[in-house]
């Protein structure tokens, strides 16, 4: 019986073992890869300065081209936007900027419907797992999570339990792709095409207050940051579009540029622009901009 117990305790501390040689080697390469996701890419600008730094969800993604800033203001730009990024996301991005010594004279956000959500990114959830332990943000971010001491303490947890995205597959994609893309183009997505009939209806009403956008404004009293929201354009076909106007209220100072672009062809779907709508609006910003912000006070 002796025996038999030494060869169990054996057995799972040889498991064990295994799983925290398994966790450092897929840390080091999530860490390491050359393959570059939207929260590698941010990480990977560490101790970097910019005039301006935009952040959201898809709308900024396939929607701001940091190249049309630089030309039109002179000044150096990027786009972190992340697909799906909802007022959580967006706090842990902010907080994850300052950990990671991202520096910036204006954070603009874009803010539309997802004022109304206390959900989070899908596509987020995956890519910060592996950082869990590296940043206070990324840790904070998953607190509230069932599983969360799991994800945090157990080794090769967060990888085994979410597979299918974080798992050999992945692993290998990371040694053998390199995505240029996003470095290229600054974190710029384009979309193509147009007359998709996804069409967009905005909520019937917007909640009291949304607690993320709360902390993220605590956040950046706290540490004197110069962040601005604004809203990116809808077709011409949205509906409920009286939403923003609640929006505003909610959110004083925020800029409206929902209706900036009434060409239908410039939009991949009702929510999305193409890469001509996204040409055009970038245009439209930079022009705001250097129409509201004198001597690109940014």
């Amino acid at each position: 019986m002796l025996r038999f117990a030494k060869v169990i305790i054996s057995l799972f501390v040889a498991c064990i073992l295994f799983a925290f040689v398994l966790d450092e080697i897929y840390n080091r390469m999530y860490h390491n890869g050359k393959r570059v996701n939207r929260v590698k890419f941010l990480l990977d600008q560490k101790d970097k300065h910019y005039d301006i730094i935009f952040i959201g969800s898809s709308r900024v993604v396939n929607t701001i081209i940091p190249e049309v800033f630089d030309d039109e203001l002179g000044l150096n730009t990027i786009n972190l936007g992340i697909m799906d990024a909802q007022p959580k996301d967006v706090l842990c991005i902010a907080k994850l900027l300052k950990e990671n010594r991202i520096t910036y004279n204006t954070l603009f956000v874009q803010l539309d419907y997802y004022y109304n959500s206390l959900n989070k990114s899908r596509f987020l959830t995956y890519q910060l797992l592996p950082y869990i332990k590296n940043y206070n943000a990324v840790n904070d971010y998953f607190k509230d999570e069932a599983d969360y001491y799991l994800l945090r303490y157990l080794p090769f947890y967060n990888y085994a339990n979410n597979d299918s995205k974080l798992g050999l597959r992945s692993q290998l994609s990371m040694l053998f792709k390199k995505d240029n893309s996003l470095l290229k183009n600054k974190g710029f997505e384009p979309l193509h095409g147009y007359g998709n009939t996804w069409q967009r209806v905005l909520p019937d009403k917007i909640i009291d207050s949304n607690d993320y956008i709360n902390r993220l404004e605590a956040f950046k009293r706290a540490n004197n940051l110069n962040i601005k929201y604004f809203v990116t354009p809808f077709r011409s076909d949205t509906k409920k579009l009286s939403f923003i106007d609640s929006l505003e209220i909610k959110v004083p100072g925020i800029i409206d540029f929902s209706k900036a672009i009434q060409d239908d062809l410039s939009f991949k779907n009702g929510y999305h622009l193409n890469e001509t709508g996204a040409l055009k609006f970038s245009k439209i910003f930079s022009n705001y901009l250097k129409k509201n912000q004198p001597n690109n006070a940014i």
